[in-house]
């Protein structure tokens, strides 16, 4: 049955009560929204977004704030796992995923001492990288 509950399983209708509640919040934010002719339109549209945020845009927030983070210089291990609960399996995924990005937004972090260092930004591996390397296809 997965994620869905008996009755839902049984009449194929897919939506869960998160994704209800979701919506409804959606609503009266965009409710509210209307009654504020006086909001920037950027200001508007931030603010929808956010008001739609699911879990796949939370990830990509955290994702930009750890990047942030490294670009700024040396992370220790225990910061992130604090900050963020990852663990070195997935900062190995974070890292990879860093550098499958598009070329120009490429970051490229090593592991040393116990701490996330920045190796090198954009398309091309830094010298000496002996880590992951994107293969074509993944260029993107």
């Amino acid at each position: 049955m997965g994620r869905f509950n008996k009755t839902e399983a049984e009449t194929g209708t897919g939506t869960s009560k998160f994704s209800e509640k979701r919506k409804a919040k959606k609503a009266v934010v965009k409710a509210w929204i209307e009654t504020k002719p006086e909001l920037p339109t950027d200001v508007k549209e931030a603010i929808e977004y956010l008001a739609g945020m699911g879990a796949r845009s939370q990830g990509m927030i955290i994702a930009n704030e750890l990047k942030n983070m490294l670009l700024a210089g040396s992370v220790s291990a225990v910061d992130i796992f604090t900050k963020f609960g990852y663990g070195a399996p997935t900062m190995n995924k974070k890292i990879r995923d860093f550098i499958k990005a598009s070329p120009e937004n490429r970051i490229w972090v090593a592991f040393e001492d116990g701490n996330y260092v920045l190796k090198g930004q954009g398309a091309n591996a830094p010298e000496g990288w002996t880590g992951y390397v994107p293969v074509a296809g993944e260029d993107l």
